[in-house]
């Protein structure tokens, strides 16, 4: 054998240091880029809609890394009439329920607060994916 060793733990040690600065950063990013969604959905049309303040007051932002490779955020809203809300696509009658596979929703979509209206996440996350991946990288550039 050879009469060479080398120790590394300090570097290991360091290496994990890093590694979950990395991540918590990562987290914050996905957080910021929720929090963005969120924001433009109450700020553009079609906005979050307004009755009673419900819908808005259940806002939802988590932001996880559990693993290597397994990174989720969830943005939006949990009361639990929120997808029906977002999924209304019909004005004044009656609209299938794709959520459940079938059937119709017991009263028609009706926008009353004007600019508000249907698919008021998604279409943001269609029209600024890009900003919204912008903010995530930077978050992890930053790190």
């Amino acid at each position: 054998m050879s009469g060479f060793s080398l120790d590394i733990s300090d570097f290991a040690k360091g290496f994990d240091r890093l590694a979950k600065a990395w991540y918590r950063d990562l987290e914050k990013a996905l957080f910021r880029a929720g929090s963005e969604l969120i924001h433009d959905s109450n700020k553009e049309e079609p906005k979050t809609p307004v009755k009673e303040g419900h819908l808005k007051g259940s806002v939802k932002i988590e932001a996880h890394v559990t693993n290597p490779g397994e990174t989720t955020v969830f943005a939006g809203f949990s009361i639990e009439y929120a997808a029906q809300v977002h999924e209304r696509v019909g004005h004044g009658q009656g609209v299938l329920d794709e959520m459940t596979g079938g059937g119709t929703y017991a009263t028609p979509a009706s926008w009353t607060e004007p600019g508000s209206g249907p698919k008021f996440l998604e279409s943001k996350l269609m029209r600024h994916r890009q900003k919204y991946f912008n903010i995530m990288a930077v978050g992890i550039k930053n790190a």
